[in-house]
């Protein structure tokens, strides 16, 4: 990543740029801003929105990108805009009500809007092996809710059970 910053999102990126190769998009849980700059790179009128105040100045200070710092739906963030993108990088996995941010995020988005989720396949075969190392070194530990670092996860998605949620 040191070499380059955009690889994780350049594959999310490129499969939007096939569906909506411009317009307005919305970067949910925006972290350092990196996705926000890529998109603007790429012809976006990108913009975000992320909890962490340290990582909203981060964005502006580095990239030079609008990152809000709160929760969409809260406050007066984005109150009367609409998207074309809303994008949700590894982000869904950590929200207690998702239910609550999919409606959310319905109000934000314009009617041929597209909303792109990725997050963690709670099927991997990865995990799987990874919750069998946790239990041979005798962790109660499940790799599906990352509790080895904060923000943890509180929801593990398979396409299966993404494909209900929305």
């Amino acid at each position: 990543l040191k070499n380059n910053e955009f690889s994780v999102f350049q594959i999310g990126e490129g499969v939007l740029r096939k569906i909506k190769p411009s317009g307005k998009l919305l970067d949910i849980g925006a972290g350092k801003g990196v996705f926000v700059s890529l998109a603007e790179k790429n012809g976006y009128e990108a913009k975000g929105i992320e909890p962490s105040p340290m990582f909203c100045e981060y964005a502006h200070e580095t990239y030079g990108v609008q990152v809000e710092q709160g929760y969409l739906g809260q406050g007066d963030h984005f109150k009367h805009e609409q998207f074309d993108v809303i994008t949700l990088f590894h982000v869904l996995e950590h929200v207690p009500q998702p239910q609550e941010l999919l409606a959310t995020i319905s109000r934000y988005l314009n009617d041929d809007g597209v909303v792109y989720i990725e997050v963690p396949n709670a099927d991997a075969t990865l995990l799987w092996i990874a919750d069998r190392v946790f239990r041979l070194y005798g962790k109660n530990w499940s790799s599906r809710i990352s509790p080895l670092h904060a923000p943890f996860h509180s929801m593990g998605y398979s396409p299966k059970s993404l494909k209900y949620l929305l």
